[in-house]
């Protein structure tokens, strides 16, 4: 098996607007397999935990702003899928989300969204 079929796939999302961005999260949501939150308070603990929160109510705390990315996890002891994240950057507790589409339905979706490859991670 070759080194580049276990890396990440990274795709371009800066040019993205952040409507773009949520119309993206939205529909990725529709089809996805899992979907969930971490918050990162580095006040109390260095890692992440997973907490519920509505959709709507992570959505609110996202601004044009935030962190996104689009990334096609390959390996790792997990299954290969792709990932659209968010994460705020402002001070105070980190709010993450998370929403995981499965293999076989990632090829369509970066069609249907016109997602250009960027590298490998």
């Amino acid at each position: 098996m070759s080194e580049e079929i276990k890396r990440d796939k990274w795709y371009k999302s800066n040019h993205l607007s952040f409507e773009e961005k949520v119309q993206i999260t939205k529909d990725a949501k529709k089809i996805c397999y899992k979907w969930y939150v971490n918050k990162l308070d580095v006040s109390i603990n260095w890692s992440s935990k997973a907490i519920k929160m509505r959709y709507a109510t992570i959505m609110k705390k996202y601004a044009s702003s935030s962190h996104f990315v689009l990334v096609h996890r390959r390996g790792y002891n997990r299954p290969f899928h792709l990932e659209i994240g968010w994460s705020t950057i402002d001070s105070g507790p980190r709010y993450m989300l998370w929403v995981l589409i499965e293999q076989g339905r990632i090829e369509k979706f970066l069609k249907e969204h016109k997602l250009e490859f960027q590298g490998y991670g």
